[in-house]
């Protein structure tokens, strides 16, 4: 009889435990359960205002460290770069006469980056110390801010700039390396057009994704140019992946290790092959316990899987209000080659409204992101810059 009780409850607990293993990923607790899934090596918080201060791109340097790409929020904004050590210790850190950063990449004079200013697209040129080495606008009317630079592997730099007037025409400019103008390229169109994306193919040839709008209808192309800007091909894609151009930060394509292109916005992943078709469109699922995701940015890994970086949020009411109110906390989603969600890790925790904006892995195989977050108890919003590694 003791024998048979202990046959049955043996039985009882393998059907529990498969059970829980079934549904581990739906129990998750909110954020405290993904704490044990990595270790901290610094978590560092970069005050540059008294207002909204942001990152919307981090660069690990050849010679150590960081490097991130923001704004420095005040009465008026500010481009603002930071350099840090492995530790997450601040080297030096520089305001420029811009607005606003988006993008950084070193060269071998220093580092380049591109955001906004009054006129429109804003260039900068540093040596390592972040002195100004050359600085310069791209303006026409109704410029938006530059998203993205890219340097080719023949030195020069492509940099998309977009309109934000409903019949505007985007703009890609090319630049020497020492930040001399090549020639600015308008992309025509029947009515609005915009760059998503921008990215050097193996052949050294220039991939981008646009936008053509025309009667209220937009289509989505992948156009081949060549060095000189002389369009090569042009093909339209067949789904929707405006998304990619949704977020406020960095333009988030990358050209993965087998020559496509990868990107999200909102809470899709694309996979684009270079003849412009549509290898994998995912819904990345939303997280239990939250009610949306956004996704900023992404970074390929070398088994062609990919780490894309945003936020998760939900409704919580206010005890003493009964408003209900939204709460964000960064998050890093862990897709497989194919862009389906196998892992998701708040990285976000204790305070409301942190987001991770940009995400890397770095020599050693640590993640580094950096983004925003508002300490407790406080309303200005601190660059934010958090490096990990996975258990």
């Amino acid at each position: 009889m003791i024998k048979s009780l202990i046959i049955y409850l043996s039985k009882f607990s393998l059907l529990l435990l498969l059970i829980m293993l079934l549904f581990s990923n739906c129990d998750v607790d909110d954020i405290i359960s993904s704490q044990g899934r990595y270790e901290v090596l610094f978590d560092s918080l970069y005050y540059t205002g008294n207002q909204w201060s942001d990152a919307s791109d981090i660069l690990e340097v050849s010679s150590g460290g960081y490097i991130v790409a923001g704004r420095l929020g005040s009465s008026d904004n500010l481009a603002v770069l930071v350099r840090i050590n492995e530790s997450g210790e601040q080297v030096w850190r520089k305001s420029y006469s811009g607005e606003r950063l988006h993008s950084v990449i070193e060269t071998v004079n220093g580092f380049v980056a591109v955001g906004g200013s009054a006129p429109g697209g804003y260039i900068l040129g540093i040596d390592e110390q972040g002195n100004v080495l050359w600085e310069k606008d791209i303006a026409f009317p109704y410029a938006e801010d530059a998203r993205k630079i890219i340097q080719t592997s023949a030195g020069d730099f492509f940099i998309p700039v977009n309109s934000y007037e409903v019949h505007g025409k985007a703009r890609l400019v090319k630049l020497f390396s020492y930040g001399v103008t090549n020639w600015i390229k308008i992309i025509e169109g029947d009515s609005r057009t915009r760059i998503y994306s921008v990215a050097e193919d193996l052949d050294g040839n220039i991939k981008l994704i646009e936008e053509i709008e025309q009667d209220s209808l937009s289509s989505n192309w992948l156009v081949t140019l060549d060095r000189n800007g002389n369009e090569l091909s042009k093909k339209i894609i067949s789904e929707d992946v405006s998304a990619i151009a949704s977020t406020w930060h960095e333009l988030s394509t990358i050209r993965t290790h087998t020559g496509n292109l990868a990107g999200v916005g909102n809470e899709y992943f694309f996979l684009i092959d270079t003849s412009g078709n549509i290898i994998s469109k995912k819904n990345v699922p939303i997280p239990y316990k939250y009610d949306q995701i956004r996704l900023y940015s992404i970074f390929p890994q070398n088994d062609n899987s990919f780490i894309a970086a945003g936020f998760q949020w939900k409704w919580v009411e206010n005890d003493s209000t009964h408003v209900y109110e939204s709460q964000t906390y960064g998050g890093l989603f862990f897709l497989n080659p194919e862009g389906d969600l196998h892992e998701n890790i708040v990285i976000g925790s204790e305070c409301i409204n942190n987001a991770v904006t940009s995400v890397l892995v770095s020599r050693d195989k640590t993640i580094v992101i950096t983004g925003y977050y508002i300490p407790c108890g406080s309303t200005a919003t601190h660059i934010w810059v958090k490096r990990i590694r996975l258990l």
